[in-house]
């Protein structure tokens, strides 16, 4: 069998479909990169114009998405045999493709990429890959805090970044084959992960101190350099500082915003600058020119 090429997030939801993928395939048959935003559309371009996809049987993106250029580009010549699979606001444009499928909401509440993997394979009638991918999704909908107050999807997503991917997906995989639930999982990193929350608090507390505040013509904008932590750090910030209207995280390149405001779409922000994500969280890539004129202004 020809192997499956896989394109996906770098977060715990894209490489969820890793996982996943690995698990339906086998994990010598799937081929997978993962990307953000500020890589995709170039990679994928020099993936068809090099006829890179002739070696595949499936080309998958899953929780990303692509710009016009390349989704028109993949139209005329390779849509056969891509699909992409995406969850985000800012790529339900790409459903009038027929090869692409954007989905925000599942059945009864928000879903993943990961969700939208496995349920495009048909593969859900599995108790232990169901009970990993519902983790998995309660994290990036950040459904475990605004729903169920389920701190495991939390602790899966600092042990992704704790072990890094290539162990992860290992351990992962490994916990899938042998029936073990995402909770015992969890259980066997305890000491680790009780470490990690000490050092996430700490982490917040500096970063609220730092915490820049600006007012454009619009918003009210609290600003933080900050190279970790991002999705916890933004909405803990938002709460500390309920004047903001969002938190603007900047890390190198890259910026992610959080709101926990119901009338602030930070999708639209991020689409503006080429960036994507949900209402509530997202992101885009600055050049450092641009960076360095921000600080500039703001400092």
């Amino acid at each position: 069998m020809r192997k499956i090429k896989l394109f996906t997030h770098t977060d715990l939801d894209g490489v969820g479909c890793e996982i996943v993928s690995k698990v339906i395939f086998g994990t010598d048959n799937v081929d997978c990169e993962l990307h953000n935003y500020d890589t995709i559309n170039i990679r994928i371009n020099e993936f068809i114009k090099d006829r890179e996809y002739k070696q595949y049987r499936y080309v998958f993106i899953t929780d990303i998405s692509v710009n016009e250029e390349i989704a028109n580009l993949i139209d005329n010549t390779c849509a056969n045999i891509v699909v992409l699979l995406d969850h985000h606001k800012t790529a339900l444009h790409l459903n009038k493709y027929k090869w692409a499928k954007v989905e925000l909401e599942g059945k009864t509440e928000l879903t993943s990429g990961t969700e939208l993997l496995l349920l495009d394979f048909n593969y859900g009638d599995r108790k232990v890959l169901n009970n990993w991918v519902e983790n998995i999704k309660r994290w990036d909908t950040w459904l475990w805090s605004t729903k169920y107050n389920d701190v495991l999807p939390k602790q899966l997503n600092d042990l992704y970044y704790l072990l890094g991917r290539d162990v992860f997906v290992e351990k992962a995989l490994n916990c899938i084959y042998n029936e073990i639930l995402v909770g015992d999982f969890i259980l066997q990193h305890t000491s680790i992960l009780n470490m990690q929350q000490k050092q996430i608090e700490d982490y917040i507390k500096s970063k609220n101190k730092s915490l820049i505040k600006i007012t454009d013509d619009k918003h009210k904008i609290g600003i933080v350099f900050a190279d970790k932590y991002h999705s916890e750090l933004g909405n803990e910030l938002s709460k500390l500082n309920s004047d903001c209207d969002y938190i603007m995280i900047i890390d190198g390149k890259v910026v992610n915003l959080r709101t926990i405001k119901n009338n602030i779409d930070c999708s639209k922000i991020a689409k503006y600058h080429n960036g994507g994500g949900h209402p509530k969280a997202a992101g885009f890539i600055i050049d450092e020119d641009k960076i360095l004129e921000f600080i500039k202004r703001v400092l």
